[in-house]
């Protein structure tokens, strides 16, 4: 079975406690703490596995877990604004998944046809999603994304037929503004985000990025420690923030 990851690289594979503002439905508790993030951080993961470590066939953890708080579910891929819907709530939120060519089952809600999509549409649901995060929202949103190939029986995902799973961590560049001008957050278990207005919300989303800033401006303004022979030299300091908004797993511990 074959399977891209990332922007482009193909590989072949052989066949709780919440932290929302919201409290999630309780058959969505497999919570963990993400060991890849930084402090605090943590991620409602239905794999136990980083998103690059999926095959298709560890979708099969799906048939059990509804789509609502972390989840979405879509048969197919609807296009760019309503990709950056997605990714713009659960960024604004606190993270989630994104489930291109999974039916859902109407009743419980939980993954039911693993239908793909077709494997020559791949690329360009690729570009809709890129251009979904950078030209669609603003600030422009951290996520990752692989593509995961049949055939895999296990799941009845056809030959020629792939399902896109894109992760969205929570925001801390937040609020994340959806090109129609809306502000777009998970609330309960809606198949669908919402748009955001009550002012109360939109506060916290503020003071989320607000604190993130303000620890940010600490560090590159605090006065260092000099001696006395170095008080009359001059020097530059350099920074290196690989993820300065603790949105990518790579703790930089601002």
């Amino acid at each position: 079975m074959a399977r891209r990851e990332g922007w482009g690289r193909w590989r072949t594979d052989n066949p709780a406690n919440a932290t929302s503002e919201e409290s999630p439905r309780a058959d969505q508790r497999r919570f963990e703490h993400w060991p890849f993030g930084g402090p605090g951080m943590h991620l409602f993961n239905p794999f136990q596995k980083q998103i690059h470590e999926l095959t298709a066939s560890d979708l099969k953890n799906l048939r059990e877990i509804p789509e609502g708080w972390y989840i979405e579910y879509k048969g197919n891929f609807p296009g760019v604004a309503s990709a950056a819907k997605s990714i713009s709530a659960f960024a604004n939120s606190s993270g989630g998944w994104v489930f291109y060519g999974i039916k859902e089952n109407h009743e419980t809600r939980t993954a039911e046809e693993f239908v793909g999509i077709p494997i020559d549409s791949v690329p360009q649901a690729e570009e809709w999603l890129r251009q979904a995060a950078t030209d669609h929202i603003s600030p422009s949103p951290y996520f990752e994304h692989v593509v995961l190939s049949g055939p895999s029986p296990e799941i009845g995902l056809a030959e020629g037929r792939a399902i896109i799973v894109v992760n969205v961590p929570r925001g801390n560049n937040s609020p994340y503004l959806h090109h129609s001008g809306r502000i777009y957050r998970r609330i309960g278990d809606a198949s669908d985000p919402i748009h955001e207005i009550d002012r109360h919300s939109l506060d916290l989303l503020w003071q989320r990025s607000q604190k993130r800033r303000t620890e940010f401006e600490k560090l590159v303004t605090r006065k260092r420690l000099l001696s006395e022979s170095e008080k009359s030299a001059t020097y530059i300091t350099v920074y290196f923030f690989p993820d300065p908004w603790d949105s990518r797993s790579l703790s930089s511990k601002i």
